[in-house]
């Protein structure tokens, strides 16, 4: 957690109201100036379950490396400080996780949320079969950390995070434990709230295209033929994402036109596709706008 004290409480909160007990959770403070500390230490005073640790400010990835390390149980639930679980995220996560002894990764579909936390009416889509590694050349099917259910044993097998990526860092970690042999799946019930925040890591479009780009670079190290025979549809697809992005903030501007040039240019095929998908959901939109109708271990961090 960083400087996370307007919402870390309501955090907490949703890790207390889990139908599964059997947790405890490391809140790894990241050099934090405001009250986080105080605020974790008064939930500890009062739980043996929660722990505290702190470190300088090291970045989202050596936060969740360093919880990971420190976690005593054989699976690890991500949860970033300005994110909420729904009640039954661990117990239908871990639930997953027993039914079939080669999925390494369960994670749960999320419900977009804004800066105050109200629901913004989007959602992200289930993967209920196996993520595949394409899946993740192309995007990131998990949408955020905060959804992720991890078997502890992924990490000794396909590696820790990269520190020294800010973005796409999850998504460059996910692309590790598909080729590491491990499955990858989510449920169908929306149970996670991931606020989108405007002063937020995943609030700037520029730095998450250079991330994915480094990204790329990486993967064709990893899987240099699955990389070369899928990148330019995917490279169509991010550049989609991108697009969705500056739309969904109201960013008519030059950046979301270079995308969606960027996107053509990379693979018509797959353009010719996101276009129009783009367009039925513009058209699904409009007619509220025009009528003006109304509209198990875990740890915490930012």
């Amino acid at each position: 957690a960083f400087n996370a004290e307007a919402t870390l409480a309501q955090t907490i909160q949703s890790v207390f109201a889990q139908t599964r007990g059997d947790w405890e959770l490391i809140v790894v403070d990241d050099g934090s100036s405001d009250a986080t500390t105080s605020i974790v230490a008064r939930y500890a005073h009062l739980n043996r379950r929660v722990r505290l640790i702190s470190q300088s400010n090291e970045g989202p990835s050596a936060a969740r490396n360093n919880g990971v390390m420190r976690a005593r149980g054989d699976i690890v639930a991500f949860l970033d400080a300005d994110d909420t679980w729904q009640p039954e995220h661990l117990e239908k996560a871990v639930d997953l996780l027993e039914a079939d002894d080669q999925l390494g990764v369960a994670f749960a579909p999320c419900t977009i949320v804004d800066d105050n936390g109200r629901d913004t009416g989007q959602r992200t889509r289930p993967f209920t079969n196996n993520v595949a590694i394409t899946d993740v050349l192309a995007g990131n099917p998990t949408a955020t950390c905060s959804s992720l259910v991890v078997r502890r044993s992924v990490f000794f097998d396909a590696g820790f995070m990269r520190e020294d990526m800010v973005h796409a860092e999850d998504q460059e970690w996910l692309f590790r434990v598909v080729l590491s042999g491990w499955k990858i799946r989510s449920h169908a019930v929306h149970l996670v709230n991931y606020r989108c925040n405007p002063r937020g890591l995943s609030s700037d479009v520029a730095r998450m295209f250079a991330g994915w780009k480094m990204f790329v670079e990486l993967a064709k190290r990893n899987a240099p033929q699955i990389t070369r025979t899928h990148l330019p549809s995917a490279t169509a697809s991010m550049h989609f994402y991108y697009v969705r992005r500056l739309l969904r903030d109201g960013n008519l501007s030059a950046e979301t036109l270079q995308h969606f040039y960027r996107a053509w240019r990379a693979c018509p095929l797959t353009a010719t596709k996101l276009t129009a998908r783009l367009l039925a959901t513009v058209a699904i939109k409009a007619p509220s706008v025009v009528f003006g109708g109304n509209a198990t271990s875990q740890m915490a961090r930012t």
